[in-house]
């Protein structure tokens, strides 16, 4: 398919109905994933691939590269953790520590919380916990900063270097990590 039959797809996508979609989605990507993916998730608008039994179907048949484009593509709509961890189960990661690197790409608070939760299945490896924290503190915006700062303080990393001028108590920590509503409002600063 040529650019400008691409181009057209986007342009009608959005005006199709949800059937209509999903029906052109599941076609074109048993067609051919790897030409047409990209462009099915342009026209993708505000429908909710959770909610579809077609994207559902098509799950198991992503390839890895799939799933990235996938990702990288829809973990930033979403406000929610808990579709957040949906999507990611969905598309088969189902260890918390197959999150970590899409997760980690991602920039918003829901991202952030469902990223510092998966890092708790990985609490014994330090390398990692620091790469991750580093990764964060090199991104330079205010939450991943703060991210960074909770890794420090929940997980030791005491040689991670930077100002950090969040101060928790250990109590606050862990209900960092297990409400939302509460990491919520303490990354609203």
């Amino acid at each position: 398919m040529k650019k400008t039959e691409h181009e057209l797809l986007v342009r009608r996508m959005p005006r199709m109905s949800d059937g209509e979609y999903w029906t052109l989605f599941a076609e074109l990507y048993r067609e051919s994933p790897k030409e047409y993916l990209v462009t099915l998730l342009r026209g993708l608008g505000q429908r909710d691939v959770l909610s579809s039994d077609v994207f559902t179907s098509l799950a198991p048949l992503f390839s890895e590269v799939d799933r990235q484009k996938i990702l990288q593509r829809l973990l930033p709509s979403y406000a929610d953790p808990a579709d957040i961890e949906r999507l990611l189960v969905l598309l088969g990661l189902t260890e918390r520590r197959e999150w970590i690197v899409p997760l980690v790409r991602v920039e918003g608070k829901a991202a952030a919380f469902v990223l510092l939760r998966a890092l708790r299945s990985v609490e014994d490896d330090r390398e990692l916990l620091l790469r991750v924290a580093r990764f964060l503190l090199r991104r330079g915006d205010a939450l991943s900063f703060n991210v960074a700062s909770l890794m420090r303080l929940s997980f030791g990393l005491d040689e991670l270097r930077g100002t950090f001028s969040l101060q928790f108590q250990p109590w606050q920590l862990d209900k960092m990590e297990q409400d939302w509503a509460y990491f919520s409002r303490q990354m609203d600063f």
